[in-house]
């Protein structure tokens, strides 16, 4: 079952999913949760018919419990779609106002918060990327999977956190996931490799930081005598800059910016963004709320349309899999 959320209702999540059931047709086994009365006047402003709306499989979320209507559909939606996922599910939330979630009390910054706070025995990964199409057009960035150690913290707590035990362990999560998704590639035989960033200017050299020496390279070094083709670390700066990853399916990045502004640089609105360590597969879209072009018409589908792909390609490959 696909389980989507509408997201924040003065956002672009409610009108994404309206167009893409327009154009396309949302999959079989698909259910919306949220609130009719929202894809009602969206579908209105956007001059959609009738069918558009009616027809979405749509759960009705109450939030009659919570404070604020706007963020309170939000949460409920998804708390209710989380409490009805099954290990084979997969989740796919539009984007909330994180702003509006402080102002209604709600007590997570945002989805990742929300999920580790409810799954707290599992290691959860913030992991962004993206499959080309099977055609390999000329100057598209190929599939590249981007997993930051360290992910909504401060900046000035990264190299405190870093150990390499969390390295080494993202180093496996991100491994197996690229295993997982090798046959949905676009080049299904080719095996995973991935690359580690350094965490100082130039990774470290000439006396720029300890860190490369005394916690990456032991975690490099660990998962590669268990057979995991890893390499690095490498200088974040030249490493995206000269075009180093495109030698890589997977790239393991110290901290959010350093992974994921190069990478939305580079995928633009193709990119997806992957929860990695939940009992059913997460994703999202790798942009915000976008407020001020909601209900025009003019937000790009593209990112949300790449959510669907990879959500029918992973329900297709995991039927035709065996399982234990």
């Amino acid at each position: 079952m696909l389980r989507i959320t509408q997201g924040d209702p003065q956002g672009i999540g409610p009108e994404l999913i309206l167009r893409y059931h327009w154009l396309y047709g949302l999959p079989e086994q698909t259910r919306i949760y949220g609130n009719p009365h929202v894809f009602q006047q969206y579908a209105s402003r956007l001059g959609l018919p009738d069918w558009v709306w009616t027809s979405l499989p749509l759960i009705e979320v109450d939030s009659s419990s919570a404070t604020g209507a706007t963020t309170s559909e939000s949460f409920t939606a998804l708390h209710q779609a989380v409490t009805d996922c099954q290990p084979n599910d997969i989740l796919l939330t539009m984007p909330v106002s994180k702003a509006r979630w402080q102002q209604a009390g709600i007590p997570y910054p945002g989805h990742t918060e929300f999920f580790r706070t409810h799954f707290p025995n599992s290691s959860l990964w913030m992991i962004m990327g993206t499959f080309p199409p099977h055609d390999n057009p000329p100057n598209q960035l190929p599939s590249l999977w981007v997993l930051a150690v360290t992910d909504h913290i401060p900046l000035k707590r990264v190299i405190p956190t870093l150990n390499p035990q969390q390295i080494q362990s993202a180093i496996h999560a991100l491994y197996t996931l690229l295993k997982t998704l090798s046959p949905l590639s676009s080049h299904p035989t080719t095996p995973p490799s991935i690359a580690v960033l350094g965490v100082n200017p130039h990774a470290g050299e000439s006396n720029l930081g300890t860190e490369e020496d005394q916690i990456i390279r032991p975690a490099i070094s660990a998962c590669q005598q268990t057979g995991i083709p890893v390499q690095g670390p490498f200088p974040a700066d030249s490493f995206w800059g000269m075009g180093t990853y495109q030698q890589f399916s997977g790239v393991v990045a110290m901290y959010h910016d350093q992974a994921f502004i190069p990478f939305k640089m580079l995928a633009g609105f193709r990119g997806v963004h992957l929860t990695w360590g939940l009992p059913f597969l997460r994703l999202s879209p790798i942009h915000g709320t976008a407020e001020h072009i909601a209900g025009k018409g003019i937000a790009s589908l593209a990112s949300f349309q790449a959510c669907i792909k990879v959500a029918e390609q992973w329900r297709q490959q995991r039927q035709n899999t065996p399982q234990p």
